[in-house]
């Protein structure tokens, strides 16, 4: 049991990532990096498997796989630059870079395992990470309102997952 009635210790054993530099290394700018980062990322998601994310390690970009299914020496990926594996490194959620990966590993986890459910729906907006009910339960004021579940991953002693009730409303013009 986590910390509160609604928290829950999240067990997990030792954790690695594998590393993939970006060659040439990126010199976009602040506002172009991201999405070509993101870019990187979905591409060994593709090719290799697994939960892939951007991650910083000594001032250098890398792309971090976990779970990753297929250990390539290279992948290619956009805007000519090719993804060479680097290594493996244990993840330890302690450091906040570390923490943020495997939270990003495991929502995107509960994303795709809640996609396949007809019964719910997940919201990954700007780390909203919420589930909500397929079915609106009630309208009001010309809205439709969706019960659900707020996810929150916290390391107090260890992992924790909170899970707070919350309400999802979408406009009822809008539907169907």
């Amino acid at each position: 049991m986590g910390r509160f009635l609604n928290s829950f210790t999240v067990g997990l054993s030792d954790t690695s990532a594998e590393l993939y530099e970006i060659n040439p290394k990126p010199e976009a700018e602040e506002d172009a990096l991201f999405p070509l980062l993101n870019a990187h990322a979905e591409r060994l998601r593709d090719e290799v498997g697994g939960r892939a994310h951007w991650y910083r390690l000594d001032g250098t970009w890398f792309v971090a796989v976990v779970g990753a299914h297929d250990r390539r020496k290279t992948v290619e990926s956009v805007n000519r630059q090719d993804l060479h594996r680097h290594g493996e490194i244990e993840l330890d959620f302690s450091r906040d870079s570390d923490f943020k990966l495997i939270q990003r590993a495991i929502f995107d986890a509960l994303e795709s395992e809640i996609g396949r459910s007809d019964d719910y729906w997940f919201d990954n907006r700007r780390y909203r990470k919420r589930v909500y009910a397929e079915n609106a339960e009630w309208s009001l004021r010309g809205f439709d309102v969706y019960p659900g579940v707020k996810l929150r991953l916290d390391a107090h002693d260890g992992l924790t997952l909170t899970l707070d009730p919350t309400l999802g409303t979408h406009s009822s013009e809008n539907a169907g």
